[in-house]
C-alpha cells in the first residue's frame, strides 16, 4: 500500500516548477523569432509595394508623357490628361505597418521620384524597422551589394 500511495501523489512544487519555467524560456525564444519575422514580411511588403509603385509611375509617364501629381493619380485619371490608359493600380495600398505612402514627383527637368515609407514608426529618419525605405535607398542597397 505504501508503493500505491508514493505512485499515486502526483507532482511536487518544485517539479512544476521547473516545466514553467522551461515552458517560459521556450515561449519567450517562440516569441521573439515570430516578431522578428514579422517585421521581416512588413519591411518585404513594402519593398514589394514600392516597386509596382515605380513601375506604375514609369507606365503613366510613358503614356502620358508627365508624371503623376499624385499616387492617386494611378487610380483615377486626372483632369486634363491625355493619354491615360489606366488604372495603373487598382487602389493606393497603405505600407506594411498601415501608413500612407509619401511620393514626392520629379522637379522641373528631372526625371528623378521618390516614393517613401516612413517605417514603424511613421516618421522620418529612424534605423531597423523604423527605417525609412524608399525607391532611391533601394537602387542605393542594390548598388551596394553589387560591389
Amino acid at each position: 500500500m505504501n508503493r500505491r500511495n508514493r505512485r499515486n501523489r502526483g507532482f511536487s512544487l518544485m517539479e512544476l516548477m521547473v516545466v514553467l519555467v522551461i515552458m517560459g524560456i521556450l515561449a519567450t525564444v517562440v516569441v521573439q523569432n515570430v516578431l522578428q519575422n514579422i517585421d521581416k514580411a512588413k519591411v518585404t511588403k513594402t519593398m514589394s509595394q514600392i516597386a509596382i509603385f515605380k513601375n506604375s509611375i514609369i507606365q503613366y509617364k510613358i503614356d502620358t508623357n508627365v508624371y503623376p501629381d499624385y499616387l492617386s493619380d494611378l487610380v483615377t485619371m486626372p483632369a486634363d490628361i491625355k493619354g491615360w490608359n489606366g488604372p495603373y493600380i487598382d487602389t493606393v495600398p497603405l505600407d506594411g505597418w498601415g501608413n500612407e505612402y509619401t511620393y514626392y514627383p520629379p522637379e522641373q527637368g528631372s526625371n528623378t521620384f521618390e516614393i517613401i515609407s516612413y517605417g514603424a514608426d511613421g516618421e522620418e529618419g529612424g534605423d531597423q524597422k523604423d527605417a525609412d525605405i524608399s525607391n532611391l535607398s533601394m537602387i542605393e542597397d542594390q548598388s551596394a551589394e553589387a560591389q
